[in-house]
């Protein structure tokens, strides 16, 4: 029997997914070796622990456990560079997109997956957060799928897919502690979600047990030596007055929609987008699943106005699947003849390359999230390893954010990465100062009380950055 003429061949759709999953590799695969950001380097030399005990036990805002373990695990198979550095995270983030698809093709429908896998492939807030060794890409994996399981409970009203969604969602939480947000928008939802008395009740009790427990199995190194300091003293997230958090809450959704997008400098525009999506599922009538979206998305904006406190937009990465569904689903319905067959596989490989195209005219990856760059360090790493850098006892000064990365290029060259000195101690020897834009010399001067006195000559320089050397009275100059 001959196949109908507006029938695509079977090849079709494994083709257009290849073709879709590479095109979000290679968009990946550009940024992967830029040089290493603070917040990374103090991840890798987190995941460098005495053991896998140590490193649970030292929490920090940039120690995310689970991921700080994977970062462990792959640079301990392949050694120090950059890219095994982020390889936890690009896993996840190539892993997300045939998720996404995946998910919502079983939730909503095939033109929903296939067109949520395009966005999320192009977007260039996931893409940065795929190349950024950090945990904020694992969470959004394991959010999305802890969504996946919650919904399969509601619809399928299986104990065990509560579970399966609590695990999920402490695995989330255990990576990042802010991700409790995201845990208890589900526990809410799932409790809200009709069906019946009994099960409303035991849905989110089943559902936080588990995603209790395994949290706790993470972070119980830590509360057993440090107890909950670690945690609530976080400076990146501290408690406000209610009237700042309520200011703050207008600011975080602009923030978020704003970084949703996929291409940069479109937050009021994205903001419209997703309000005019809303409001359209609500005019039609939503279904049972689109319901459950939207009882998802205002949870984590509510309980950080209930708790009062202000947490960067990163900690709402997970909401950008979610957020493209929102869009997805309010299209109107004379364009699903459109999105059908051929169409939609030209149509979603030409969002993925044309958003990509965007990106890479738009100056790559969003800049706004650039969690502490120090493109110099790696220079300055290499002239330190040369012949006129350091000698035995010389130390080396450097701040935040240039200190961890020359610490971690040290460390790449074969040198000492303790070289680099605390702030406000000094060392009787010579010093090499790493002075950038960040850190002009004049603010290391103050920083490091009596470096003032000392005389000092720049050996070397580069755009935006320079390397001082600052020798003991009596030495030549």
């Amino acid at each position: 029997m001959s196949r109908p003429a507006d029938q695509p061949p079977a090849w079709l759709w494994p083709a257009a997914w290849a073709v879709l999953i590479g095109l979000g590799a290679v968009l990946r695969l550009l940024y992967l070796n830029l040089p290493l950001r603070y917040d990374e380097a103090v991840t890798f030399f987190a995941a460098r622990a005495d053991s896998p005990l140590a490193l649970l036990a030292g929490y920090s805002p940039n120690n995310h456990l689970l991921h700080t373990l994977l970062v462990r695990l792959s640079t301990g198979l392949f050694g120090p560079a950059e890219w095994a550095v982020r390889l936890p995270a690009l896993l996840a983030g190539l892993a997300l997109i045939p998720s996404v698809g995946w998910i919502f093709g079983r939730v909503f429908g095939r033109e929903e997956g296939f067109l949520g896998a395009a966005l999320t492939a192009a977007s260039g807030w996931l893409i940065f957060y795929s190349v950024n060794g950090r945990g904020y890409q694992l969470t959004v994996l394991l959010a999305v799928w802890a969504f996946y399981a919650a919904w399969q409970s509601f619809s399928r009203r299986r104990p065990v897919w509560d579970l399966a969604a609590g695990l999920l969602a402490g695995a989330a939480v255990a990576t990042v502690p802010s991700l409790l947000w995201a845990a208890a928008g589900l526990a809410l939802t799932l409790a809200v979600a009709p069906g019946p008395p009994r099960a409303r009740l035991g849905r989110p009790v089943r559902f936080g047990l588990a995603a209790g427990v395994t949290a706790a199995v993470f972070y119980l190194p830590m509360l057993m030596q440090r107890g909950l300091a670690p945690l609530v003293d976080n400076p990146h997230v501290a408690p406000v007055g209610l009237a700042a958090a309520a200011k703050s809450l207008v600011f975080q959704v602009v923030e978020v929609a704003g970084l949703i997008w996929p291409t940069m400098g479109l937050g009021w525009l994205s903001l419209a987008l997703i309000l005019a999506a809303g409001a359209a599922l609500l005019w039609r009538r939503p279904s049972p699943a689109e319901w459950f979206v939207l009882l998802m998305l205002p949870w984590p904006f509510l309980c950080e106005l209930v708790q009062r406190v202000r947490a960067p937009g990163r900690s709402f990465l997970f909401l950008a699947p979610l957020v493209y569904l929102l869009w997805l689903r309010a299209r109107p319905r004379r364009l699903d003849a459109f999105l059908a067959g051929w169409r939609l596989a030209g149509w979603g490989t030409a969002l993925t390359l044309g958003l990509g195209l965007a990106l890479a005219a738009g100056g790559g990856v969003p800049s706004s999230q650039d969690t502490g760059p120090s493109p110099r360090a790696s220079q300055a790493a290499a002239f330190l390893a040369g012949p006129d850098g350091l000698r035995a006892g010389d130390r080396v000064i450097a701040d935040v954010p240039d200190d961890a990365p020359l610490a971690y290029y040290l460390l790449r060259a074969g040198l000492d990465d303790r070289a680099v000195l605390p702030r406000g101690r000094l060392s009787p020897g010579r010093l090499f100062i790493l002075e950038t834009r960040a850190n002009p010399l004049s603010l290391l001067v103050r920083r490091w009380p009596g470096l003032e006195e000392r005389r000092s000559r720049q050996v070397a320089a580069w755009p935006g950055a320079g390397l001082w050397l600052v020798e003991p009275a009596g030495e030549p100059g």
